[in-house]
């Protein structure tokens, strides 16, 4: 004789998708979840770099989506601007051009942002100040000068133009991070199987 929680789980199994349930349904029949070798997949050799794990979900093919789009908004940008940029011949944005926006340009970028999660400093320039010797990071510098990465802080631009507004159809509200977002999601998926059991805890590092 077909159990309470039996004829649930088969009436559930034909449409395969949402089915509205009641506080009484009984759902304690255990459920059929088993996964194959779960754990990290097709990873580099153990004596690998640790940037080549950061390049596993952060791949080349999105950065250069990320340059694509930062490239049309700082277009976009510079086209609103032209008559102020003429007007103030000192201004950074006159000493900038899209040449400057590379890949290796970006790589750069990120890899000055993570240090700047591991080195705290009150404000973003006093990490190529020079006025303390005792506590500055020539790291930094080396690196980039602050006018590009303060450029490339001013037009990094992930989301694509010209998309639906809120309350429009078609609105979106991750558009802002969505390329980023879809391509690191089936990267999670190619590298790590997770297991049955997961436990899911709140982030242990301030974002947003």
């Amino acid at each position: 004789m077909q159990t309470r929680a039996a004829a649930v789980a088969a009436a559930a199994r034909p449409s395969g998708g949402w089915r509205r349930v009641n506080d009484e349904d009984d759902f304690t029949a255990p459920h059929n979840f088993s996964v194959r070798s779960p754990g990290p997949r097709h990873l580099p050799p153990r004596n690998s770099d640790p940037v080549e794990y950061f390049f596993l979900l952060f791949t080349v093919a999105t950065m250069q989506t990320v340059l694509r789009n930062t490239r049309e908004y700082a277009t976009k940008v510079f086209d609103d601007m032209a008559g102020w940029i003429a007007r103030h011949p000192s201004s950074r944005m006159r000493r900038w051009s899209l040449n400057d926006v590379t890949l290796e340009l970006l790589k750069r970028y990120l890899g000055l942002c993570i240090n700047m999660g591991l080195i705290r400093k009150k404000n973003i320039e006093d990490y190529w100040s020079k006025k303390h010797p005792s506590q500055a990071t020539p790291f930094f510098p080396f690196v980039m000068p602050f006018r590009k990465f303060a450029m490339m802080q001013r037009f990094l631009h992930v989301g694509v133009l010209d998309t639906p507004v809120r309350g429009q159809p078609g609105f979106d509200p991750w558009n802002k991070v969505r390329p980023v977002l879809d391509a690191i999601n089936l990267t999670f998926k190619r590298y790590f199987l997770a297991p049955q059991h997961v436990s899911i805890d709140e982030s242990m590092v301030g974002m947003k």
